[in-house]
């Protein structure tokens, strides 16, 4: 019975489906015009259809305008937003908050003044000469970030071997030459910088730098330029005042048995330009020549020679080794030293 009905359906589905499809619509068709169709719920229903049906052919909608893109002349105000001045309009995402009795910053501001910093000079060593000492210094490195003050001025102070520290000068270069020093003297150097810029903590100058030291050489030198075996022509130069004096002696050698000191060089008066009134100068070195002697003093020469190069003669002029006798003198300096002096002659070296 299950097999003839599925034959049946394929057979003669579509014919049946079809007559189900008339048979619905004659139903609804009897319905529609018998007394039932008057429902008065079905007549509502109809109404608001008819009437929504009525209100879209009345009011359609707005044709979509073109937008104006054209810049607003209009100063902004805090009505902008809210009501657009002419035809213009635009969205905005907040609205802006207005506060009463804000100050604002208007146009250019005075630029804020810069907090520099200033750091103590670092000292580089001491440079001695005869009668003066030269000393240098750098100015501290500033930490990154920071901003240098401008120097105005640095003050050197110096302190003598047993006293104390005292102002020397006040500069504005980084380095200064101290000629007022005396021979055989230690001496020691500090500095410090100065600024008017603002720094931080009000700080107008620097620490002290690094102390630094310096002996100053004896100033004295001695030539030996004649005389005979006995007694030696020297003459004394040495520096006083910031300058060279000079004062020939006849020294005779030490000899205690004829009551000979052998002292080379003593206190003098001379007559000083500015004042044309005799003043003591020291001449005095502390040197005592103990014994005058011969000896071999090697030189270097120049000889003229000739020679024959390519069938030509030459002349050349060769320096040579050469040796002499030549009075020495042998004499103590202030340190208590052994020294030995040559004679001194022109256009010789000693070897």
């Amino acid at each position: 019975m299950a097999m003839d009905v599925k034959e049946l359906m394929m057979e003669k589905g579509d014919k049946i489906a079809v007559g189900a499809a008339l048979l619905l619509l004659v139903g609804y068709a009897a319905y529609a015009f018998s007394p039932l169709s008057e429902d008065p719920s079905l007549k509502q229903l109809q109404d608001k259809v008819t009437a929504s049906q009525a209100k879209l052919q009345n009011n359609p909608a707005p044709a979509q305008g073109k937008v104006d893109f054209t810049a607003m002349t209009s100063a902004w105000n805090a009505d902008s937003i809210a009501k657009p001045a002419g035809s213009k309009s635009f969205v905005a995402m907040f609205k802006p908050k207005v506060s009463a009795n804000v100050k604002g910053e208007v146009g250019p501001q005075p630029d804020k003044p810069v907090i520099k910093v200033i750091m103590a000079p670092v000292m580089g060593a001491a440079e001695t000469e005869l009668g003066q000492v030269k000393v240098k210094w750098v100015d501290g490195k500033i930490p990154p970030g920071e901003v240098a003050a401008s120097i105005a001025e640095y003050e050197l102070f110096r302190q003598e071997a047993g006293k104390g520290w005292a102002s020397l000068a006040k500069v504005k270069a980084r380095d200064y030459t101290d000629t007022s020093v005396e021979p055989k003297k230690k001496y020691a150097y500090k500095v410090k910088a100065r600024t008017k810029d603002k720094t931080k903590d009000d700080k107008q100058e620097t620490d002290f730098s690094q102390v630094v030291e310096a002996t100053v050489p004896s100033g004295v030198a001695i030539i030996y330029t004649g005389g005979s075996p006995q007694a030696a022509a020297i003459t004394v130069r040495k520096f006083m005042g910031g300058a060279w004096k000079e004062k020939k002696y006849t020294v005779l050698p030490k000899n205690e048995e004829r009551n000979q000191s052998g002292d080379i060089g003593k206190i003098e008066k001379e007559r000083d330009p500015d004042t044309n009134k005799l003043v003591e100068v020291d001449y005095r070195t502390n040197f005592v020549l103990v014994e005058l002697k011969s000896d071999r003093f090697a030189y270097k020469k120049t000889e003229r020679r000739q020679k024959i190069v390519d069938g030509q003669l030459v002349t050349e002029d060769v320096e040579v080794d050469a040796d002499r006798g030549r009075m020495k003198a042998v004499y103590t300096n202030d340190e208590g030293k052994t020294v030995e002096l040559w004679m001194a002659e022109q256009k010789e070296e000693e070897k």
